[in-house]
Order: C-alpha cells, then sequence, then structure tokens
C-alpha cells in the first residue's frame, strides 16, 4: 500500500572491479517510495565500550539486493536520516492480496561509511 511509502535513497552497487590491487565497485544512486519501519537496536558490551546495532525492516514492491561474493557485488544500501544501513536479507511474501518484499537492513558500521 502506498500511503506508508516515502522517498528513500536506494544505493545499488555493480560487480566489484580490481584497480592497482584495491577492490573498487561503482554504485548507482535512485529514489524510491519505501515503507521504512524500525526493527529495534542490539547494545553490544565489551572492553572497549557499548556499541548500538541499528536495524531496520523495508517494504518494497521489488526485490532489494543482498551481497552476492559469487558475482561480487555489494548489498544495496538506504539512507535513512543521514545513516546508511546495508541489506542483510530479502523475502517475498505471497500470502495475502498486497504480495510484497520484506527486507532487513543493518546500520553500516562508522568505518564503512560512505563520505
Amino acid at each position: 500500500m502506498n500511503i506508508f511509502k516515502q522517498p528513500y535513497t536506494l544505493r545499488r552497487y555493480k560487480s566489484q572491479q580490481w584497480v592497482k590491487g584495491y577492490a573498487r565497485s561503482e554504485y548507482e544512486d535512485s529514489t524510491f517510495m519505501l515503507d521504512v519501519q524500525p526493527a529495534g537496536d542490539s547494545v553490544e558490551v565489551n572492553t572497549d565500550g557499548r556499541r548500538v546495532a541499528r536495524r531496520l525492516t523495508v517494504y518494497s514492491d521489488f526485490p532489494i539486493k543482498t551481497e552476492d561474493q559469487e558475482k561480487g557485488t555489494k548489498a544495496d544500501r538506504i539512507l535513512v536520516d543521514g545513516t546508511w544501513y546495508t541489506c542483510t536479507s530479502c523475502a517475498k511474501w505471497r500470502n495475502t492480496i498486497l504480495a510484497h518484499y520484506e527486507c532487513s537492513f543493518a546500520a553500516v558500521p562508522e568505518t564503512e561509511t560512505p563520505r
């Protein structure tokens, strides 16, 4: 249903290439109408301190790609409130008249955040 959807930036990566010994992935940013919901945060406490892992559930009318090691492509990413999240799973729900995809996203660590 479109009443819950809002425009979000989705980053889709192309196949990885090696340039002078470094992995490089080109990408394309597009805007899509998606239903984005918080899925809760998990807190990890270790000797370095506390670390919060933020998660989202995204509902879409099309599949969102996860990482594919065979093809050498990174998972799609979504930008929500200034934070990038990477797709960790995507499944099609066919059991209702409103067939859709339900995708899980995890916040990208600050060390991997695109600039």
